[in-house]
């Protein structure tokens, strides 16, 4: 599995922190918290649902704001307490002023070479995650160091960096990081699926990293060193409070791409025992060829009916499991995709509307024509399709949903929201660049990554 990413810059090889203003300052925005509620790892919360109950109104929408960057952004933006928090492919983190855009730190990680000269230079793609209890922020990067900063200022914390990824020349961290009951978990995969030898082929799998011993154990998705099954998905993993769920990319196996739980969507215990339970490879994903899950997936409960967990994969379609029996099967499956443009972002869960939302939908079956596609909960807990409406060509991120509005990174469209009842177009703004991340909320603005820039958006 190959990422369509474009070229990554080169960056500089060692890491340093810049805090802006210099040490000693005082923070008064750190210290007089507010109630906005904050956005602390991917998805915005554990179950992924990227949803935010705020009442955005699309009259008087705009840009407030735009920063420059050093890099391109992948992984998704953060946000607390007034303050927006993003990596670079340059294998920089930023603190950004919410208000106005102005750099309160940065941060300088690094990055690494890989072994594969066509895939360049890697910084950070993984969307860290925030601790509020300790006032820090986890993140990794190319080079495979976990570092652990200060929330206020982007100092290095003591006992960090530590060295979680051991062969970070072939592995590499997409997902984003997920704090659970103490601890951290880490995702990890490949670069571009290389094979040229045990050695130098990466071994996917959940890394689980004991906050307090700053010990790690590992679940192996293809039992056996060097073949492949990735967790690939942005979103890393989601959980439902009692088990963790992920979908995993294909094995390098002579039993076949799906061998162990290459190209399955899996559900595990959390550590320390980190077993799976149950697993399931839906029918209409092909055993061989590139059709395997790059997404993590949603949870969610609508009234009245069972848990359920749905993830869109590179086939094409998008599945929905009952929690109570991922082994089962799908228990609905859309063919939304023409499994052309990579099928790889998450579906989105509305609450207050029992909806489903994907992106990068067809909209009909010509290449490059996708839309945003919402999908209503029945009373009987049957899926009927809401509406379909198209916004771009190309990769599209996952939607944001608000009280009232959907925000999509729409391919090439540019940026769009749309109302949450109808589909409905009903604010637009073209970019140079599509969107190349999740959009985020906070404190009642909308936070978009756009190439090597991040802008936000509100009236």
């Amino acid at each position: 599995m190959r990422r369509p990413l474009p070229v990554l810059l080169a960056v500089a090889a060692c890491a340093a922190v810049v805090a802006l203003p210099a040490a000693g300052h005082i923070y008064p925005w750190a210290i007089h918290r507010n109630t906005t509620t904050p956005w602390l790892s991917y998805g915005g919360n554990d179950g992924l649902t990227n949803a935010a109950n705020t009442t955005i109104d699309s009259d008087g929408l705009g840009q407030l704001w735009q920063t420059s960057l050093d890099g391109p952004v992948y992984g998704s933006p953060l946000y607390d307490n007034g303050v927006v928090f993003v990596a670079t492919e340059n294998g920089t983190l930023y603190a950004l002023d919410a208000a106005t855009g102005n750099v309160r730190w940065r941060a300088a990680l690094g990055a690494t070479e890989t072994l594969d000269d066509g895939c360049g230079t890697w910084g950070i793609t993984s969307t860290p995650t925030i601790d509020l209890a300790s006032n820090s922020l986890f993140a990794i990067g190319g080079d495979g160091l976990l570092h652990r900063l200060d929330l206020t200022t982007g100092a290095e914390l003591p006992s960090y960096p530590v060295q979680l990824i051991s062969r970070p020349s072939v592995e590499y961290v997409w997902g984003g990081l997920r704090i659970l009951d103490g601890t951290l978990y880490v995702t990890v995969a490949s670069y571009c699926d290389e094979t040229s030898d045990v050695a130098d082929t990466a071994d996917g799998g959940v890394i689980a990293f004991n906050l307090t011993t700053q010990t790690s154990q590992r679940l192996d998705t293809v039992p056996g060193p060097g073949n492949l099954g990735g967790v690939w998905g942005y979103g890393g993993v989601s959980s439902d409070g009692t088990y963790l769920y992920a979908g995993v990319g294909n094995a390098y196996s002579p039993l076949g791409e799906d061998a162990g739980y290459g190209d399955h969507l899996i559900q595990f215990t959390p550590a320390p025992a980190l077993e799976v339970v149950s697993a399931n490879k839906p029918p209409q994903v092909s055993p061989s060829g590139d059709q395997d899950f790059g997404s993590a997936p949603v949870l969610f409960q609508p009234t009245g009916c069972p848990a359920y967990a749905a993830a869109n994969n590179k086939s094409g379609y998008a599945f929905v499991w009952p929690t109570g029996n991922i082994a089962g099967g799908p228990v609905a499956t859309l063919g939304l995709a023409d499994a052309v443009t990579p099928f790889v972002g998450a579906p989105s869960w509305s609450a207050s509307r029992q909806m489903l939302v994907f992106a990068e939908a067809k909209t009909d079956k010509t290449p490059g024509d996708e839309g945003v596609a919402a999908y209503h909960v029945n009373a009987d807990c049957t899926l009927s399709e809401a509406w379909l409406t198209p916004t771009g060509t190309g990769v599209q991120t996952p939607p944001l949903l608000t009280t009232s509005l959907v925000f999509t990174g729409a391919g090439s469209g540019g940026i769009d929201a749309l109302n949450i009842d109808t589909g409905a177009v009903v604010w637009h703004e073209a970019t140079a660049e599509p969107a190349s991340a999740p959009l985020i909320e906070g404190g009642g603005r909308v936070y978009a990554p756009v190439g090597d820039t991040i802008q936000a958006i509100g009236d």
